[in-house]
């Protein structure tokens, strides 16, 4: 019987969450610090010559808290932001953004330009589009 296919979902972080700090409760240190990982919403819009993503990522103090990265035709998006709390056990809680989109054939990888409005927590991801034929014909030698 093969096994089903493995799927990381938010029930199975959590659960598997609870285990450990129940696990590591009777020790005198905090067992882990508050983290969430949170899955921004993706807007996508397309035109002949580019695609725009655009990504509600709310609370972030600075661009630098904001990571995007292109690797192998996949754009990964990664913001972090840090909370101070008033409690001595925890004292902050890390806010984490994740998301990561595979890109379109048609999809240049230079070019890419993108822009983080704080006031509004809007991240936009402008990727320029190939315009022509991208067929090529190979000859034999």
């Amino acid at each position: 019987m093969p096994l089903p296919p493995y799927n990381e979902s938010v029930w199975e972080h959590g659960r598997t969450s609870r285990l450990l700090d129940r696990f590591f409760s009777g020790y005198p240190f905090p067992a882990r610090r508050d983290f969430r990982i949170y899955e921004p919403k993706l807007k996508v819009n397309e035109t002949e010559q580019e695609l725009i993503l655009t990504c509600e990522i709310p609370d972030l103090k600075k661009a630098d808290d904001l990571e995007v990265e292109l690797r192998d035709h996949v754009l990964y998006i990664d913001g972090r932001n840090v909370i101070k709390v008033n409690n001595p056990a925890l004292p902050y809680m890390v806010k984490r953004y994740k998301a990561s989109f595979a890109l379109p054939p048609s999809a240049l990888c230079e070019g890419i330009q993108s822009t983080y409005r704080q006031e509004e927590g809007i991240l936009q991801i402008v990727i320029p589009k190939f315009a022509g034929k991208r067929d090529i014909k190979v000859e034999f030698c």
